[in-house]
């Protein structure tokens, strides 16, 4: 007997999306894999929702000995926020760091980060995805005038 289940990929999304989602209709069941989505590609980019916390955050995790020698720098992370906002922690990498205390401090930043989740538009509903984020932190001395 043929197998009369069929994968549809959602071609709006162009070939990473459909790649990435797509749904299996069984009968009565509707079974979804979801891979990681770009951020370019959802129509609901996630927001960070605990930005007074992450600033005091960075603030403490400026790395002391820059910080007393005035060096400023910065650090890019690339990590999945979840279906439910939140960063996998086992995601979280370091793509690029002006010195590596600002990279380590990045990669503990980005964990205590809250989002609201990503989400696509698929069938006339908003569909909560994991979305793949690349985030510049910066640290910066304050100047007096």
């Amino acid at each position: 007997a043929p197998d009369d289940r069929k994968f549809v990929g959602l071609s709006n999304y162009g070939t990473a999306l459909s790649d990435s989602l797509f749904w299996r209709d069984t009968g009565n069941t509707v079974m979804i894999m979801i891979v990681t989505v770009a951020v370019e590609l959802v129509t609901v980019k996630p927001q960070l929702l605990n930005r007074d916390e992450m600033l005091a955050l960075l603030l403490r995790q400026y790395p002391q000995s820059l910080r007393q020698f005035g060096i400023e720098g910065s650090a890019i992370v690339q990590f999945v926020v979840d279906t439910s906002g939140r960063v996998d922690p086992t995601s979280v990498t370091l793509v690029s760091s002006t010195h590596p205390l600002f990279g380590s401090a990045a990669l503990e930043v980005v964990r205590k980060a809250k989002f609201s989740a990503g989400r696509i538009a698929s069938g006339g509903q908003m569909l909560a995805v994991p979305v793949t984020v690349r985030a510049p932190l910066k640290w910066t001395l304050a100047t007096s005038k």
